[in-house]
């Protein structure tokens, strides 16, 4: 499946693509010698962003595995610090390591920041990083400054047990399915409930179930359903629409169990799902 053209503008994305790069080359090293906790985040958004540009332009592999690495760093990074304000860590940056004490904060606590995060963690299969994230208390991602409903919350909680016995899965899949029933047909977030989460929690059923006829076929409906609700104007031009992060997220995941996809989507890399970083050289400092 192709990717949606509408508010597609090549020399734009090629444009922010080569000034990014030497805005994190430039940002990592200012990092090592002045750390500002606050900046993190919101630089990991950038980089987010970027990596959608660099897929969309097919850079090299190093290149984008290198922004996923930087990605998941400062995502980490941002929530290790703010779940333990006031006391010192150890965090890296690159490959250098820093002391430096947390603030509190309100800013990208919230659970769809930590959706974004763990998307990264996944892809890359860092299990440190899994296990930090989803060991994270939902008490703390309450206190975030943007709120979330009980839907996208039991999503959540369906990725917190991806990696636990079966029958938890099943259960956090089966309280899902409760809550998205009961979910308001007129509340705002009910689009992108349809179009993005509830997607991703039937394919997480079909790797329980151990369906790979069932999975692929989902996986089809799910990939018309990002380029549908990405073709309309208001969101053509969001970089989150260029990669589907959550359908990599599950991919990589059903692919690790097992599962054969046979669908292919300009929204899935291949390369990235099946973890082919087996060449992908990272040239960090």
């Amino acid at each position: 499946m192709d990717r949606h053209d509408i508010g597609f503008q090549i020399d734009r994305i090629e444009t922010y693509h080569e000034k990014f790069k030497v805005r994190l080359s430039s940002y990592v090293e200012a990092l090592k010698i002045d750390f500002r906790s606050r900046d993190i985040i919101s630089f990991y958004t950038s980089i987010i962003n970027d990596i959608g540009y660099s897929i969309v332009l097919n850079c090299d592999k190093d290149e984008i595995f290198q922004s996923f690495f930087y990605a998941l760093q400062f995502g980490l990074n941002h929530f290790k610090l703010a779940s333990n304000p006031n006391k010192e860590r150890e965090i890296q940056v690159g490959k250098t390591t820093i002391k430096t004490v947390g603030k509190e904060t309100r800013d990208y606590i919230d659970f769809g920041t930590w959706m974004t995060v763990f998307y990264t963690a996944i892809i890359l299969r860092d299990k440190k990083a899994i296990d930090f994230l989803t060991g994270l208390e939902n008490r703390f991602m309450k206190q975030g400054n943007v709120s979330f409903d009980d839907v996208r919350i039991a999503e959540v909680e369906v990725y917190k047990v991806l990696f636990e016995d079966s029958k938890y899965l099943e259960k956090a899949i089966e309280i899902y399915e409760l809550k998205e029933k009961e979910f308001s047909k007129t509340n705002p977030s009910r689009n992108w409930i349809d179009n993005q989460g509830t997607p991703v929690i039937m394919l997480c059923k079909s790797v329980l179930q151990k369906d790979a006829f069932g999975f692929n076929d989902l996986l089809e409906k799910a990939l018309n359903k990002h380029k549908e609700y990405f073709s309309k104007k208001d969101r053509a031009a969001d970089f989150w629409g260029w990669v589907s992060f959550p359908l990599l997220m599950i991919c990589s995941y059903a692919y690790d169990n097992g599962i054969s996809i046979t669908v292919e989507s300009d929204y899935i890399p291949r390369w990235l799902f099946e973890g082919d970083f087996k060449d992908c050289e990272l040239n960090i400092k």
